[in-house]
C-alpha cells in the first residue's frame, strides 16, 4: 500500500516535537489529525536531510463545508509517511476549492518550515503536488493570478501560504498534477503521483461526508 510506518536511526532534536505541539493554534488546526509521534518525525527528518521528501494534498468544498488533506511521502518509493485532514473555514456564499487547496499547501509548508529549522536541509528540494491550477500559479508568481477574486475572498490565505513557502529552508516548489485521473484510467495503471492525488481526494471527500452526516 501507499501508507507505511517505519523507523529510522536518525535522532530528532529534542525540541522538534515540542515546537510542533506549541505552534500557533491556527497552524495546529490546519495540520488536522496528523500524528507527530517521535518515530514518524525521526523518519521524516532523516529522509528530509537526504533530499528524499515530497508532499501532496487536495481540497474540497461540499454543501458549504470545506476541508483539505495533505501528506508527506518519500520520493524514492512514494511511500506515505504522514497524512492529515482538517476543516477549513469558508464563507459558504463564496467558497471554492481554491481556499482548501491553499490550506493543504500551507499545512505542508508550515510543518516543513519547523523541521527545516532543526536540521540542515538547504540542499533538499520538496515538490508539493496540487491539482489546483490557481494555487500552483500563485505559489511562484510575484503577481497573483485571478487577482480580482483572490482580493475579494482569499487574499489572506494566498499571502500566508506563499510567505511560508519562502520561509522553508529547503527549496519548496508547488507542481501541478492532473486531478481525478482515476475517472479515465484504471487505478493500478495510474502513475504513483496520480495515485497519491486520488488518495488525497478520497481522504478529504470521506472527511467532508462525515462532517455533513454528523
Amino acid at each position: 500500500g501507499l501508507i507505511t510506518y517505519e523507523t529510522s536511526t536518525t535522532t530528532i532534536p529534542n525540541d522538534t516535537a515540542s515546537r510542533l505541539a506549541t505552534s500557533p493554534t491556527w497552524m495546529q488546526e490546519n495540520w488536522g489529525n496528523a500524528k507527530f509521534d517521535n518515530d514518524t518525525l525521526n523518519l521524516i527528518l532523516h529522509e528530509y536531510q537526504h533530499n528524499n521528501i515530497w508532499a501532496a494534498g487536495d481540497g474540497s468544498v461540499k454543501q458549504g463545508h470545506a476541508a483539505h488533506s495533505w501528506c508527506i511521502f518519500r520520493k524514492s518509493d512514494f511511500k506515505i509517511l504522514l497524512t492529515g485532514v482538517a476543516n477549513v473555514a469558508v464563507n459558504p456564499m463564496y467558497a471554492t476549492s481554491y481556499r482548501p487547496e491553499c490550506a493543504s499547501i500551507l499545512a505542508a509548508a508550515t510543518f516543513l518550515h519547523i523541521l527545516s529549522q532543526q536540521v540542515d536541509v538547504t540542499a533538499s528540494t520538496v515538490i508539493f503536488f496540487s491539482d489546483n491550477n490557481e494555487a500552483v500559479t500563485n505559489s511562484c508568481c510575484r503577481f497573483f493570478h485571478n487577482i480580482k477574486r483572490v482580493l475579494e475572498n482569499d487574499i489572506d490565505i494566498t499571502l500566508t501560504f506563499t510567505e511560508y513557502i519562502k520561509q522553508v529552508k529547503s527549496t519548496f516548489i508547488v507542481h501541478h498534477v492532473k486531478g481525478h485521473q482515476d475517472d479515465d484510467v484504471i487505478h493500478h495503471r495510474l502513475d504513483p503521483i496520480a495515485k497519491i492525488n486520488v488518495l488525497m481526494d478520497e481522504l478529504v471527500g470521506n472527511f467532508i461526508t462525515t462532517v455533513i452526516d454528523q
